[in-house]
């Protein structure tokens, strides 16, 4: 009994070390995913929480500080996210925040059809998550001075909008992307949760002239 227990800490001690890692390179940002990945790969989990986690920080591609990194620097960390998304994928095919981040590395990399493929796939796994809807508006958003808004994408808006834990963050995308205001406001007019988008960008507007 003694020597079968002693086998199982030897067998298990190397997945707690991994699962240990992977849980304190939570990356909230660009830095620290920068940090994660100077040896070329992300931390394994076997953990689904850890793992999603480790799938959304792959949204730190698209922030100011990667946008402004060094392209060899942007370039490691999405293949980072790329093999780890993918490594996911094999053993969970419809983890539609791997979908995701594998679509964000996909950009990075220079991807651009196969990464529209893949925020597909994220809908489709994941048609009625919030979180990942926003950030799949978002890589929209991103997408949009070479590829139009699709069918997809207004449902994603459609979704967040209806949430109102999401919904003050279609304020930003139309304050932010001016050049597309149009069609998130006619995608939104006849929607029952309108009134509650204009209210907000209203609150927004008079902050930011309270403000200066």
């Amino acid at each position: 009994m003694i020597a079968f227990s002693m086998g199982m800490i030897v067998v298990t001690l190397p997945m707690i070390r991994s699962e240990h890692a992977g849980l304190f390179t939570y990356f909230r940002d660009f830095a620290e995913l920068d940090e994660a990945t100077r040896d070329g790969a992300l931390p394994t989990a076997r953990s689904r929480f850890v793992q999603v986690g480790q799938m959304w920080s792959c949204d730190a591609l698209f922030s100011t500080a990667a946008l402004e990194a060094e392209t060899q620097v942007r370039t490691r960390v999405a293949r980072a996210c790329l093999a780890r998304a993918e490594a996911i994928l094999d053993s969970v095919p419809t983890m539609s925040a791997a979908h995701q981040a594998r679509a964000v590395a996909l950009y990075t990399l220079g991807d651009t059809e196969e990464a529209i493929y893949a925020k597909a796939l994220s809908r489709i796994t994941g048609p009625n998550e919030g979180g990942l809807a926003l950030r799949r508006l978002g890589f929209a958003y991103q997408l949009a001075e070479e590829r139009p808004f699709n069918h997809g994408d207004e449902a994603d808006a459609i979704l967040i909008l209806g949430s109102a834990g999401y919904r003050d963050y279609l304020v930003d995308y139309f304050l932010y992307h001016p050049d597309h205001r149009d069609w998130l406001v006619a995608l939104l007019q006849d929607q029952s949760g309108n009134a509650d988008f204009l209210q907000s960008l209203r609150d927004r507007l008079a902050e930011d002239a309270m403000q200066g």
